[in-house]
Order: C-alpha cells, then sequence, then structure tokens
C-alpha cells in the first residue's frame, strides 16, 4: 500500500512539473493581438493564478515540458529528453474563473502560438529555481 501511495505521488509531481521537475517559477510576457503597445511581464509559480492586466482574464502555468514533441495523429505530448531542448509550457486561461481554453506555449517558437478571444497571447521566456 505505502509504494502505491509513493507511486501515486511521484507520478503527480512528474506530471505537475514535466520530465525533470526543476523549473519552479516561469517568466511570461503577455500582449495582446490588437493593442500593439500592451505588454505585462509575469514572474508565477506553477498552478500560481495570475490576472492579465485589470480584467476578468486570469491564467495558470500547469505543465512545463524540456524538450517539447507532440504527436500529430494522437496530439498527445511528451518530452524527447530530460535536456531543455524545446521548453514549452502549458497555460490555461480562466474568464471569471471559468476555465476557457488550454495553450502550449514554446520558448522557441517561430510563429506566436494560436491566438484566441479576447486576443491575449503569451511568450515563453524561461524557467527559473
Amino acid at each position: 500500500m505505502r509504494n502505491r501511495i509513493a507511486g501515486i505521488l511521484f507520478l503527480l509531481l512528474f506530471i505537475g512539473m514535466g520530465c525533470k521537475g526543476e523549473a519552479r517559477t516561469v517568466k511570461l510576457i503577455v500582449r495582446h493581438i490588437e493593442n500593439k503597445d500592451f505588454i505585462e511581464e509575469h514572474l508565477v509559480r506553477f498552478r500560481e493564478e495570475f490576472f492579465l492586466s485589470d480584467t476578468d482574464y486570469s491564467s495558470r502555468v500547469i505543465r512545463y515540458i524540456p524538450d517539447f514533441v507532440m504527436d500529430e495523429k494522437t496530439k498527445r505530448v511528451s518530452s524527447r529528453t530530460r535536456q531543455p531542448n524545446n521548453p514549452a509550457v502549458l497555460i490555461r486561461v480562466y474568464y471569471k474563473g471559468k476555465f476557457l481554453y488550454d495553450s502550449w506555449v514554446l520558448q522557441k517558437p517561430t510563429t506566436i502560438h494560436y491566438v484566441r478571444k479576447p486576443g491575449f497571447y503569451f511568450e515563453f521566456k524561461g524557467t527559473g529555481e
């Protein structure tokens, strides 16, 4: 029974923090697709709620993957290695506390990720201890 509980706790930590689990904080830049002058910088802990400007929109970083890869058929996300070769975070967005959507944000994107209403988008700038 103890082994089963220990295994479950390990799995929860592994899933919550990504493969290696080193990242404790994430630096994000928030921009708006229509208002080019809008920019916010956030340094947040995993699962810590932060608000987008003075709106009713909030977000949380819920997962970190050090070497992001997604299977095109199944859309399953995994890490190729434990090294931060292609780091990504999964950001969950809420409006007035209700879930809106999840969005993967890569640290080294070739383009910005898909932008949904209300037009905010995220740039992943790195992790910290």
